[in-house]
């Protein structure tokens, strides 16, 4: 199999696993920023929860990928590679890890979910105590669980090369990447139920956030191109390289993925940004779902991009595999939610019959 096509099986899982956790982490951050005038979150706290369904689908892709392990880290198989590869690299260590840590991150996750619940049913001292030290605690392990992934599945699919910035850079993304999404789930269930009260400002408190996230992503991105650029240290620059132009070298033209490597810079900063400096955009929710559909395109483009672009000149989406993984993994996405809330009032009920014990 094209090594390629089985890297936008490795995207879906990055996506669905962020999707997963970064609800939680929304949820999160307006609950620590209540207290400096973000008095929305019990507006978008339903909806954002709804993404804790999605773990075991996370864990099942997971699974698959370290299942194969030749395939989702190329460099197993690449005897040239063999000298860059140090104790971290050791595959036992990588699984546990990338296991544990997803199953720590759906826990605190559920942790949060049932103390935001408890708060909800009896607000007071106590409980607002519990919700907050579970929103800080979600934060840390969201950071955590952001690098290890970011190292194991992107910076080091390069044997040799690393970049201080690159975790940052890469759950800054995601998180970026989920403000979209929920944008446009949020547009799309507004209009299929009439039972979703979110209200035009929510959209706009949303959408100036997404633009506090598109800036800071453009920051987070030129800080290490920048400081890998002007250093033009080979062994940093090169992969940078191989994803514009051929065989890294400006001489040999423009790469097979280079294209991409453009557009998602474009979809996630230029067009995003050049919209939302306006503020009808902010206040129109068609407008900032639109923008949010363009970030979800640019990160998978990004994901993708970052991934492939130092084994394969493979063209996303242009085989059978492609299109049968994106859309296999769309449609367990949305049975995951459809399941998710079919079970939640009954999960509910049992967590706030547990409430006791906090």
């Amino acid at each position: 199999m094209e090594t390629g096509s089985w890297m936008v099986l490795t995207v879906c899982f990055l996506l669905v696993v962020y999707i997963a956790q970064c609800g939680i982490v929304l949820s999160a951050i307006v609950h620590l920023s209540y207290v400096s005038g973000a008095h929305w979150r019990a507006d978008i706290a339903p909806y954002a929860h709804k993404t804790i369904y999605l773990f075991p689908l996370a864990l099942l892709l997971l699974i698959i990928l370290l299942a194969t392990p030749e395939q989702t880290f190329p460099y197993y198989a690449d005897n040239s590679t063999k000298p860059y590869l140090n104790a971290w690299h050791n595959y036992t260590f990588l699984v546990s890890r990338e296991v544990l840590m997803l199953l720590l991150t759906a826990i605190v996750s559920f942790v949060f979910v049932w103390a935001n619940a408890t708060h909800d049913r009896n607000p007071g001292p106590r409980t607002q105590k519990t919700l907050t030290i579970s929103a800080a605690v979600m934060l840390f392990i969201y950071v955590i669980y952001g690098t290890l992934l970011a190292w194991d599945f992107e910076m080091t699919i390069t044997p040799g090369w690393h970049s201080p910035m690159y975790a940052p850079y890469f759950f800054v993304s995601n998180f970026h990447m989920y403000l979209g999404v929920f944008l446009v789930s949020a547009y799309v269930l507004r209009h299929l139920s009439k039972s979703v009260v979110l209200t035009d400002n929510t959209f706009n408190y949303l959408a100036q956030m997404l633009l506090g996230f598109t800036l800071l992503w453009v920051y987070v991105f030129f800080a290490q191109f920048l400081t890998m650029w002007y250093g033009n240290l080979p062994e940093e620059v090169g992969r940078l390289y191989a994803m514009m132009y051929v065989d890294a070298d400006q001489r040999n033209g423009a790469a097979p993925l280079a294209d991409l490597f453009w557009w998602f810079v474009a979809l996630k900063f230029f067009i995003p940004f050049s919209l939302m400096i306006f503020a009808f955009v902010r206040h129109t929710p068609a407008m900032t779902a639109f923008v949010g559909l363009l970030i979800f395109v640019g990160t998978a483009l990004e994901r993708y991009t970052w991934i492939a672009s130092s084994y394969s000149t493979h063209f996303p989406l242009t085989a059978l595999f492609d299109l049968l993984v994106v859309l296999t993994v769309a449609v367990l996405v949305l049975l995951s939610w459809r399941i998710g809330m079919w079970a939640e009032p009954r999960l509910y009920r049992r967590l706030l019959d547990s409430e006791d014990i906090i």
